[in-house]
């Protein structure tokens, strides 16, 4: 979501970073809002360990540490002692551990009482969150009972009636990197089993046809779907429809244009000192068009036109360049076709959209 006049995070200024802080907390909050009724409990992280032993951790890093205020933390600088951070990452560790155990009994009491409990200072836990800060990262202002409360905005949730983590952007760049994480997520369990079937098949006299469609197989049957493709699967239902087509252009210079050879029956036609043994592309049919298109441009040719050799079957019709329309088709006198002709099943179609040569 973009907003208007925002303010831009700078780590080293004082000012900007205060009124970050003040930013976020004007349209994003952790509290839990007893106002907007049984909303508020599609905020809370229903967390899973990633592991099964004493020191499994929550995932996506949950339940929050409380704060005070919000606070936007840097790492720990060059001004530390080595053997400092490492106290600080250790005390870190505690602190994860000991705010984990804390019961839902005792989770309403305030910071102050909070830090009582783990027996540390404020300074000295602010020191400890930012020892496992890597770069730049925002603590919200939460209480302890509102630790596994994911960041959300009042107004929007009580619109979207659904779970939503809203994040102040302190770095575009790491932003980028976050989605393109996901596009290109990669899945540990297939790769390990294509690489399972891959060893296997070295150690037989296979033949590399049936190594692929062993290995095309295992890709299959080992892919995670949804409910709803396998719904739309198995009652035959295609899950997107699209006129969108694409073609491709090769704007390099004539002398590095990449062009596939004639078929080897059309290559047996030609005259032996032709060198016409390109196919035919979109470029080249283009330099080829009639008159009435030359004032067409190669991006609305490539687009909007379909050349064919083939003669089309039913009622034909001709081009009027006069009004730039298709008409009834009529024979000359030879009894011939015109040249430009167009297939009946294009008829009702709009000029623009269809247009055979």
């Amino acid at each position: 979501m973009w907003i208007k006049n925002a303010p831009v995070f700078d780590e080293n200024s004082v000012e900007k970073r205060a009124l970050c802080e003040d930013f976020i907390d004007k349209f994003v909050s952790c509290c839990r809002d007893e106002s907007l009724g049984e909303i508020i409990n599609r905020q809370y992280h229903k967390h899973k360990k990633t592991c099964q032993t004493k020191n499994d951790i929550c995932r996506f890093d949950y339940p929050r540490f409380p704060m005070r205020k919000t606070q936007i933390l840097s790492p720990l600088g060059k001004d530390f002692a080595d053997a400092d951070i490492k106290n600080y990452k250790q005390l870190y560790a505690h602190l994860k551990e000991e705010t984990e155990k804390i019961s839902v009994i005792d989770e309403n009491c305030s910071f102050d009482e909070y830090l009582q409990k783990l027996n540390i200072t404020e300074t000295d836990y602010i020191l400890a969150l930012r020892s496992n800060v890597r770069g730049h990262k925002i603590f919200y202002k939460r209480n302890l009972s509102e630790r596994k409360l994911n960041v959300y905005n009042r107004d929007i949730l009580s619109l979207w009636e659904a779970n939503m983590d809203l994040q102040f952007i302190l770095n575009p760049h790491a932003t980028i990197a976050y989605i393109n994480s996901y596009l290109t997520k990669n899945n540990a369990a297939m790769s390990r089993l294509l690489r399972d079937i891959v060893e296997k098949l070295r150690e037989g006299d296979v033949d590399l046809m049936t190594r692929l469609r062993q290995i095309i197989n295992t890709f299959i049957n080992n892919s995670e779907i949804s409910a709803q493709e396998v719904s739309l699967h198995l009652l035959g239902i295609p899950m997107s429809k699209s006129s969108v087509g694409e073609i491709f252009i090769n704007t390099s210079i004539p002398e590095k244009r990449i062009q596939l050879l004639k078929s080897k029956t059309e290559s047996e036609d030609l005259d032996p000192d032709s060198e016409d043994i390109f196919l035919s592309n979109v470029i080249n049919r283009y330099i080829d068009r009639p008159d009435l298109l030359e004032k067409i441009c190669l991006a609305d040719f490539a687009s909007l036109f379909v050349v064919s050799k083939r003669k089309f079957s039913g009622n034909s019709y001709c081009f009027d360049e006069d009004n730039g329309q298709f008409h009834d088709h009529e024979e000359d006198e030879d009894g011939k076709e015109d040249d430009n002709t167009m297939c009946e099943k294009f008829k009702n179609l709009p000029l623009k959209m269809v247009k055979v040569i």
